[in-house]
């Protein structure tokens, strides 16, 4: 057996963001994503260990950088409204078509959008998360994301993404076949291979960020001001 884990295929693209791709399958995968980032990500066990926390102590403000289709800030936020915890989530995203996409969901009131990265902000968030950023970038990028993200955070910065791991290259099929007509299964294969492991990430990583590992296949990058 390959043992991909040796070696991270940073040249792998995903077919979603390339510029021509189908826009039908584009607007589905977007759609899945909603599904599979609950089934997968981890996301309502952060919010209970990580995030409700900080908002119980008074955290008001949230952005989610990179966030697609806006599926993981629109769970965050009913989360939120669910245990009665006020606060306002702002999900931005590079991509036109995916806020596109993300405006033209149900959203909650206290969640809006907007095209931009984290390097153009100016405003200060008690809370900055991402999902699936950190296998897109580049080594070098890393360090730069987190000096950004220094930047903006007041509270709490959790990054959560991929770990790669044979394994889950070896499952991952199991469960990506179930979401046909989409980039999921083929972009979810690309996206194990470009991600990082613990020890790579910790390299790269500036110093006072932590690594923690929900499972052998997640990780979130994790600092505190």
């Amino acid at each position: 057996m390959t043992h991909f884990i040796r070696t991270r295929a940073e040249t792998l693209t995903e077919r979603m963001d390339e510029p021509d791709c189908d826009p039908q399958k584009l607007a589905r995968t977007y759609g899945q994503f909603a599904s599979i980032n609950v089934l997968l990500s981890g996301w309502t066990q952060i919010y209970q260990r990580e995030l409700r926390p900080a908002l119980q102590e008074g955290a008001r403000t949230v952005l989610d950088i990179g966030c697609g289709g806006g599926d993981v800030v629109r769970h965050l936020a009913r989360l939120a409204q669910r245990d009665d915890l006020s606060a306002t989530f702002l999900g931005v995203d590079p991509d036109p078509r995916a806020i596109a996409f993300a405006y033209g969901q149900e959203n909650p009131n206290n969640v809006r959008f907007e095209q931009t990265d984290a390097y153009s902000l100016s405003t200060h968030f008690d809370l900055v998360l991402s999902n699936h950023v950190l296998h897109h970038l580049a080594d070098e990028e890393i360090s730069t994301l987190c000096v950004a993200c220094e930047r903006l955070a007041t509270v709490r910065v959790v990054h959560n993404d991929l770990c790669r791991d044979d394994r889950a290259l070896a499952l991952f099929p199991l469960v990506g076949g179930w979401f046909p007509g989409s980039f999921i299964f083929e972009d979810g294969m690309r996206s194990i291979r470009r991600a990082f492991t613990v020890a790579e990430l910790q390299a790269l990583a500036p110093a006072g960020w932590t690594i923690h590992t929900s499972s052998p296949f997640r990780l979130q990058l994790q600092w505190k001001p």
